[in-house]
């Protein structure tokens, strides 16, 4: 008995020593805590009009309390070893903008410099309007793991001694954050991607966004062994569907410049590659194939040129393909459609593309986007998919501004085709007009035919397809009757150019 209750003693001190160990190592030390008000003291919190009531971060950051307890701040509770985290998040939302809350205060010294003195792990700031050079005392947080800045407007070249953060995983930089750009100066940095990053073999990720940095990539990089994700990007995000977005580049951009190296395509372990809108050239070498788990490859609005390699059609993973606005050229290889398979985007838009448009590209099941505008392609559309093959995702089809000959047959295309830009031919379009049988596009919304030298009416079979919603017809040879389905679209119909057309 008397053992059984020694036993339970045992056992009843062992959990307290559990309960207590966490609080006791939540008290962060006066070393911490000054560090942190130092910190403090080069922000504030704006006075915004804020409907949602949102409490400036800073309100808990009170000198003579528990640093550990204060908002965006965490500690080690199982070693004691102080303040390993800061996530600020200093966004308001106003209606449809976004403000910062939190600004730098001028002339407040070096910025950050205080946090050198915490053993961080996690260090991460959004929308905290930093509006200077990455600070080159971080470069000596060696144990810092994720280091994450959005929306903060820093400018300037990336601090060489960031060489020194050797346990880093994660390098986010981005001048955007909630959908919200704040380019940096512009241009910025010069040196590119420093060499002494190289040492960095513990990347996952490394992410720069809107910083407009000029400068090469080295081919050191091929040590980054475990990255999975590389994005330097200085524009090129959402554009109109219809034609080319002229704001897809910022304005005096910098942009990485020379090719890409050798030691990129050694980094097997790469699920995404975006180098939007830099100066980067070359041609794309056939070691591409090697990076057999990419899923997102957007190396769109650059100076790429030469024949897009068949062994593109090795990255069996890959789901988005941007390619657009280069000068690639020459036809393209049927190994495109044929083997990958689970694409969903592709934009190979203006380039010098030239030859047919593989009839594969438009049989690969899982496409819901496909912009092959603006290129040199000739020929027929080509066959699609027979109906009820494709997947359940409509397809968003874009040829314009190529050599397509028509006469256009509606039969031949996806079935499940949403938007569908066929304008601007150069060949222009056979005069046989717009066949009845376009009304077996039932998914259809948008339809551009514009500027093809069509001749022939409008068929009233337009009345079947119950989801139009937009329809250019203009500057054709258009005649007859205005059918009741097209009136009834209003200004989402353009028909001016077709003098012969009965309103």
């Amino acid at each position: 008995m008397a053992s059984a209750t020694r036993g339970c003693l045992v056992i009843l001190f062992i959990i307290s020593l559990a309960l207590l160990s966490p609080a006791q190592g939540q008290v962060c030390t006066q070393e911490d805590e000054q560090a942190l008000l130092d910190f403090k003291a080069q922000l504030r919190c704006n006075k915004i009009n804020d409907p949602t009531n949102n409490a400036c971060p800073f309100d808990s950051w009170v000198e003579g309390t528990d640093c550990c307890q204060w908002n965006g701040v965490n500690c080690d509770s199982s070693s004691q070893q102080g303040v390993i985290g800061i996530q600020l998040n200093g966004s308001i939302s106003l209606g449809k903008r976004t403000s910062f809350q939190i600004t730098r205060v001028p002339n407040s010294g070096n910025f950050g410099a205080s946090l050198v003195q915490l053993p961080l792990l996690n260090l991460e700031l959004t929308f905290v309007d930093v509006n200077a050079n990455l600070p080159r005392e971080w470069g000596s947080i060696s144990t810092l793991k994720t280091l994450v800045i959005r929306g903060g407007r820093i400018f300037g070249d990336i601090p060489t001694a960031y060489g020194g953060l050797v346990n880093l995983e994660s390098f986010v930089i981005e001048n955007a954050a909630f959908g919200v750009p704040v380019p940096a100066r512009s241009p910025s940095g010069t040196a590119g991607i420093p060499k002494e990053l190289c040492k960095l073999t513990e990347l996952v990720t490394f992410h720069l966004e809107l910083l407009n940095l000029g400068g090469t990539i080295p081919d050191c990089i091929g040590r980054w062994s475990s990255l999975q994700e590389f994005v330097v990007r200085n524009g090129g995000g959402d554009r109109d569907f219809s034609g080319r977005d002229p704001s897809s580049s910022i304005p005096n951009a910098a942009g990485l410049t020379g090719g890409l190296p050798a030691g990129l395509f050694r980094l097997t372990s790469l699920t995404s590659i975006d180098l939007n809108t830099n100066r980067l050239t070359g041609s794309l070498p056939s070691s591409i194939g090697r990076l057999i788990n990419l899923e997102s490859l957007n190396l769109g609005n650059n100076r790429f040129f030469g024949q897009l390699p068949g062994d593109v059609g090795d990255l069996m993973n890959l789901q988005f393909l941007y390619l657009n606005g280069n000068h690639f050229s020459q036809q393209l290889s049927s190994s495109l459609g044929k083997k990958l398979k689970a694409l969903v985007e592709l934009d190979l838009g203006s380039n010098n593309f030239s030859g047919p448009i593989p009839e594969a590209v438009l049989n690969i099941l899982t496409l819901e986007v496909l912009r092959l505008d603006d290129n040199g392609f000739t020929g027929k559309l080509p066959k699609g998919n027979l109906p009820g093959s494709r997947s359940v995702s409509n397809l968003r089809l874009n040829v314009s501004l190529n050599y397509i000959s028509g006469p256009l047959d509606p039969r031949l295309l996806p079935p499940n085709t949403q938007d569908l830009y066929v304008c601007c031919q150069h060949s222009k379009l056979a005069r046989t007009g717009i066949p009845s049988s376009i009304s077996v596009l039932t998914s259809l919304v948008t339809l551009d035919l514009h500027d093809n030298q069509l001749g022939g009416t409008i068929p009233t079979s337009f009345g079947q397809l119950p989801d139009l919603d937009r329809v250019d017809l203009s500057y054709n040879n258009l005649m007859g009757q205005i059918p009741p389905a097209i009136r009834a679209l209003g200004d989402r119909a353009n028909l001016k150019g077709n003098p012969l057309l009965r309103r």
